[in-house]
């Protein structure tokens, strides 16, 4: 029960039924408080008290982050990404599954063949024709290990890239659902390495009566599980481009 500071009239709403006195301000509020301890009683609640603020703790050195502009290409109009092309990509739910290239192993055939060639020109010719025949060999094999150095494989949910070159770049992408057939060969001396190449048959899409095209993919270490990723996203991608062409 609250206490009129004007008229002495004890009343439990906001404002006195007497004279009308506000209860709710500072001023009060500390007239009732001071009334109901000279009573003997306890203090009433004020009306509407504020809330407790806590207190923000910001870590040193923390900047608030600042929004990134549309990322471009280019200097010109006619050559930019729009928000549109970011929310595509950021939808579109490729991920990478795989990423490879082949093995430097796969040229131990080129250097063992060398090696021996090598013996026999010292054990023929002399050491002047052992030097010439090692400076062949070493030119052999450095080109061989740069085209592989410079072979890259990339597997994703939807597609496979298949990367070539240095100077000149060729960069190849099949869809997972034009591929056929999948085929793990191991040549000599492969399986005494421990490495695989994989062949697929890759299906034009726009002629499925034309003979499909051979794609090789040299020295793997793991083609088992590779194959086994192609063949799962092949069949999640067909689903899900079945799904969006039947409407199931």
């Amino acid at each position: 029960m609250a206490f009129c500071m004007s008229c002495g009239t004890q009343f439990s709403s906001r404002y006195c039924p007497d004279c009308g006195t506000a209860i709710g301000s500072n001023g009060a509020q500390q007239e009732t408080a001071a009334a109901a301890a000279g009573a003997g009683l306890a203090a009433p609640a004020p009306y509407f008290a504020p809330l407790p603020q806590q207190a923000q703790v910001v870590p040193q050195g923390w900047a608030p982050p600042v929004a990134k502009p549309v990322s471009s290409m280019g200097t010109t109009d006619k050559n930019q990404f729009t928000h549109t092309a970011q929310q595509m990509l950021g939808t579109s739910g490729e991920r990478i599954a795989w990423q490879g290239q082949p093995s430097w192993k796969c040229l131990a055939t080129r250097i063992a063949g060398w090696t021996v060639v090598y013996f026999l020109a010292l054990f023929w010719g002399g050491f002047g024709l052992g030097v010439f025949v090692l400076f062949l060999g070493a030119i052999h094999v450095g080109v061989g290990y740069w085209g592989l150095s410079h072979t890259h494989y990339k597997l994703s949910s939807q597609r496979l890239e298949v990367k070539r070159g240095w100077l000149s770049q060729t960069n190849n992408t099949f869809n997972l659902i034009e591929i056929n057939q999948v085929r793990i060969v191991r040549p000599f001396p492969l399986p005494l390495l421990g490495l695989a190449n994989m062949q697929l048959d890759v299906v034009d899409p726009e002629s499925r009566a034309a003979a499909p095209k051979l794609l090789e993919l040299r020295g793997l270490t793991d083609a088992e599980v590779l194959r086994d990723l192609i063949h799962s996203s092949s069949n999640l991608t067909g689903q899900l481009w079945d799904e969006r062409r039947f409407g199931a």
